[in-house]
């Protein structure tokens, strides 16, 4: 019966671009761009406790989604069936080469198994999970041998499962620090982390839960139950072994001590079933392996090789990736003894410094590789992890070719915006944040004023109504336009331009006063353009109209999504965007002329035209 469960077609037979998506590196970047735009605007809109709690239970249903999907963008997951099969058959994953057992015992390998055999890019190197992860192979295996299909349906729903306690413990210590529980959402609803953890069967996913259940059963004085789930997190991935000496100044030595003893027994209890004369130095060959061969998406190690290259004209990756990684331990031991801080949340903080210590000295490090920062980093005031997280899937570009090739520029400019972000966040993250902002108002002012190239005289008088951040009327200041500018608000971070404040429906002025009145990107953000129509028509001479339009439903929805991302200071404001018919109407009806036309295409979707109007 439970077979028959799992015969089921398989995810790249239902969708046969599936299992190469790889290949389709545009299409890749368009999905993940979109769902990263949509992942800002639900943020921006989730406030409440409730609608928290509503969109938590959203994120796990966009996991559940995946469930019976086979990876996409990453094939170690016949590397994890092969192992949970081999256990099965009672052989120690540890103990042989997958290439060894193939060649020594071909009768022995099933059709499944060998199938995971030939995908697998790890025929040559021993296993390097740890014992937590193999045991949910086993279980895997155990339940659909004769299943690579069901096998993964049954590791993603552990992966499920963790997640959703990860996000249930979360919860639980946010309320601990007091924090906002919209933070949770950071991880919760971040693309990267459903795609890489529950999408594509990477099993971090359990060392995040088990790092989050230990911290909160310190919390809640449990300390000896909390060194078990320490010790089953390393049991995960064996990186939760960087951040055991920051408990020291939280536990103090005596219960560090007997933490770490519980841990020590736990970790021998998991690893004995595996235990062999050849155990561990199998085990370490492929570690070392990883610090000595592979190489994908290094930062320091990066710069550290070329360097190498141009004095020894050659790669001394063997030497630079163990030193690199050697230079970890003493950081983190730093760390530890200047730390003054003696809490959890710390703690959390700690560790995010430790990991990313250890991944920017990495010679790998993969999209999945950074989700625990996004976790840590939920607790702390440090938002360079989802800076990073929308950065990094561009490194799958690198296998767009046969042999991979990695995009250097791709690698530099991912490294160069992540570490800005670093550093802004470490220095003064609100400054940081205020010069991004001034930057993205330059911008979005800069374009405007371009597509108005031509359209002012120097002795004009302008009124520039709903001046917003007060960016576009700065630049027309700036050559030397007489602007005036008026608003609801002062939204303006500029001192050069301070608006009148009026009430949104007369304009403060006398007939005919101005030259010329702006309405930039503005009517659709009040609930009466018409009014503000006929004030604009009385206070000047002419008008000039910009507008983003749409021609159907789904460019309308597309352009609300978009005009509430990029405008987040205006959150609340309605929408009252019109059709390009339905602008010309209201025009007409209201006796204006257009005199004078623009249209242009933004980012290939969106539409937005400019109109010239004079009185008819």
């Amino acid at each position: 019966m439970v077979e028959a469960v799992f015969q089921y077609p398989p995810f790249d037979t239902l969708f046969p671009f599936a299992g190469s998506l790889h290949s389709y590196f545009p299409q890749l970047i368009a999905l993940y761009s979109t769902l990263f735009i949509l992942f800002g605007l639900a943020y921006n809109m989730v406030r409440t406790g409730p609608e928290v709690v509503l969109t938590l239970y959203a994120s796990l249903l966009f996991r559940l989604a995946l469930l019976f999907c086979l990876p996409a963008l990453s094939d170690d997951f016949y590397r994890f069936f092969w192992d949970g099969w081999l256990m099965t058959e009672n052989i120690n994953p540890f103990a042989y080469l997958p290439s060894d057992i193939v060649t020594r015992n071909p009768g022995l390998v099933t059709e499944e198994a060998r199938r995971a055999y030939e995908a697998m890019n790890s025929a040559d190197y021993y296993s390097v999970y740890p014992p937590v992860t193999q045991y949910i192979f086993w279980l895997a295996a155990f339940i659909a041998p004769n299943s690579l299909w069901g096998s993964v349906v049954i590791m993603k729903s552990v992966i499920f499962l963790a997640e959703a306690g990860t996000l249930f413990f979360m919860m639980r210590l946010a309320w601990y620090f007091r924090l906002p529980r919209k933070y949770i959402l950071l991880y919760a609803l971040n693309p990267l982390v459903i795609i890489e953890l529950t999408g594509n069967l990477h099993f971090e996913a359990l060392m995040i839960f088990f790092m989050m259940l230990a911290s909160y059963l310190i919390l809640r004085r449990l300390y000896l139950s909390s060194a078990v789930a320490f010790a089953l997190a390393v049991g995960a991935k064996l990186w939760p072994l960087m951040f055991l000496p920051f408990l020291i100044r939280r536990l103090y030595w005596g219960k560090f001590l007997q933490y770490g003893l519980v841990m020590a027994i736990t970790l021998v209890v998991l690893f004995i079933p595996f235990y062999t004369p050849a155990f561990l130095p199998n085990f370490l060959s492929s570690l070392s392996l990883y610090f000595q061969h592979f190489e994908f998406n290094g930062s320091i190690f990066y710069l550290v090789r070329w360097i190498m290259n141009e004095f020894y004209g050659y790669n001394l990756i063997e030497v630079v990736g163990s030193t690199l990684a050697g230079i970890t331990a003493p950081g983190i031991f730093m760390m530890a003894i200047f730390d003054r801080r003696y809490s959890i949340q710390s703690f959390f903080r700690l560790s995010l410094f430790a990991l990313s210590l250890y991944l920017f000295l990495g010679t790998t490090v993969h999209p999945w590789y950074i989700v625990p920062l996004i976790a840590f980093g939920v607790f702390t005031e440090f938002r360079f992890p989802v800076v990073w997280a929308v950065l990094i899937p561009f490194t799958y570009i690198t296998y767009q070719s046969v042999p991979y090739e990695e995009n250097l520029w791709v690698v530099g400019i991912e490294y160069a915006l992540v570490i800005s972000a670093f550093i802004g966040d470490v220095l003064n993250r609100e400054r940081w944040w205020r010069a991004i902002r001034t930057w993205w108002i330059n911008l979005r002012a800069g374009l405007k004023v371009k597509r108005l190239k031509g359209w002012f005289s120097l002795d004009e008088q302008v009124l520039d109504v709903g001046t917003g951040n007060g960016g576009v009327a700065y630049k027309l200041y700036k050559r030397g336009v007489d602007v005036t500018t008026i608003d609801v608000k002062n939204r303006s971070g500029i001192p050069q331009i301070q608006p009148v404040i009026y009430d949104g429906n007369h304009i403060p002025f006398s007939d005919e006063a101005f030259d010329t009145v702006m309405l930039l990107t503005v009517l659709h953000h009040t609930t009466d353009p018409e009014t503000i129509l006929r004030e604009s028509k009385r206070v000047g001479k002419r008008i000039i109209v910009m507008e983003d339009v749409y021609s159907n439903k789904i460019q309308k929805w597309l352009t609300y999504g978009m005009d509430r991302l990029v405008n987040l200071e205006f959150r609340g404001h309605p929408h009252t965007n019109k059709t390009d018919a339905e602008w010309r109407a209201l025009f007409q009806e209201l006796g204006l002329q257009i005199t004078k036309e623009k249209h242009n295409r933004v980012l290939a979707i969106f539409s937005q035209v400019t109109y010239e109007l004079k009185k008819g």
